[in-house]
């Protein structure tokens, strides 16, 4: 069974990472007025919704974007374009690799990240394990790091694209605290979501971006469906892109700048209540306590859904991920742990 963030309906959600801000309006508006694209199959190249991408991220004229439906799909179809003998994870991260690898006949190689110094990085020693892996390998990894918000990853990145080829998860990149971005060298391959940072994860679009003359760029187009991306979420993002680009822009840095406030609120309240929180610079949060699954189980009687983490690998029971909300659901969420903390003690004593 497939496990993911996303909350019940009539709950606080600190389960999905999304932008705290809320879709723009002309993002809501635009969904409204783009209802009529049903009637019609959207032009199945997206050759204006690939080139409105290209200029939006500056992508230089040898860059291939490949529309996806969400970022998730591009975990599903480039293992089946690529071929893999190997496909190595540095974890935790993304879910459903597994599924992905047994579907495409590959063993998965599993790297535990370790915590140093209040960041979740890989281990010292990946250089060696890497050196053991021999055939046809594809490394996956986020950047920022899901579920940890770390971006402590770059060294694995440039170790693994020596040998394999690399696909760095972007999903959180635009709403995140980042001084250093993925260089699109030979061997990488961007997975990105731009639903994520308009809060419209429901809207489903997302993108591959690599080099030209990569292997993996023809082999994706033949197994990507046609019409993968809806007529709406087209016509959305497209207009977006192309008539509120600007505006875009300026929504993006102030998304980054409020989820870096928010981030620091959440820290304050979980270290308050006795959590250890790991250091982050995207829209969610690490945190850790040995009561963490019955913590999260009160929680959700109360109605604030929080994602446990014991579904990734190299986490437990212990570790759970929250994400950056607005501040009065931040406030909701202190009330209900203060509540259900005292619940607990009253059971443990």
């Amino acid at each position: 069974m497939k496990k993911h963030g996303g909350a019940p309906p009539r709950t606080i959600d600190f389960s999905a990472p999304t932008n705290p801000l809320g879709p723009p309006p002309y993002a809501k508006l635009l969904t409204q007025l783009c209802l009529d694209e049903l009637e019609r199959y959207p032009n199945p190249s997206y050759a204006d919704l690939v080139e409105a991408v290209r200029t939006f991220y500056g992508f230089d004229p040898d860059i291939e974007v490949v529309p996806m439906n969400g970022a998730a799909e591009a975990y599903s179809l480039i293992p089946l374009a690529y071929g893999p003998k190997y496909v190595i994870t540095l974890d935790p991260t993304f879910g459903d690799i597994d599924d992905v690898v047994e579907s495409c006949g590959a063993k998965r190689l599993s790297i535990c990240m370790e915590s140093r110094e209040g960041w979740w990085q890989a281990p010292r020693d990946v250089e060696m394990v890497l050196k053991n892996v021999e055939g046809k390998c594809l490394a996956i990894v986020s950047f920022p790091n899901n579920p940890t918000g770390s971006h402590r990853v770059l060294d694995f990145i440039e170790e693994s694209r020596k040998r394999c080829l690399v696909v760095v998860d972007t999903a959180f990149l635009d709403i995140s605290s980042m001084d250093k971005v993925v260089d699109l060298e030979d061997n990488i391959v961007l997975v990105h979501s731009l639903t994520k940072t308009l809060s419209l994860p429901g809207l489903r679009f997302g993108f591959v971006a690599l080099r030209r003359g990569n292997e993996l760029s023809k082999r994706l187009e033949l197994v990507r469906q046609p019409w993968n991306v809806n007529s709406v979420a087209n016509c959305v993002i497209r207009t977006i892109l192309v008539r509120y680009g600007k505006e875009l822009a300026n929504y993006i840095e102030l998304s980054r700048s409020v989820v870096s406030v928010l981030r620091e609120k959440l820290v304050s309240i979980l270290k308050r209540f006795g959590f250890e929180v790991y250091n982050s610079v995207a829209p969610y949060v690490l945190a850790k306590l040995d009561t963490m699954q019955r913590v999260v189980e009160c929680l959700r009687l109360m109605g604030v859904y929080v994602r446990m983490c014991d579904t990734f690998r190299c986490l437990d029971t212990r570790f759970a991920r929250f994400s950056v909300r607005p501040i009065d659901e931040l406030e909701v969420l202190s009330k209900c742990l203060a509540r259900c903390l005292e619940l607990l003690s009253r059971d443990l004593s």
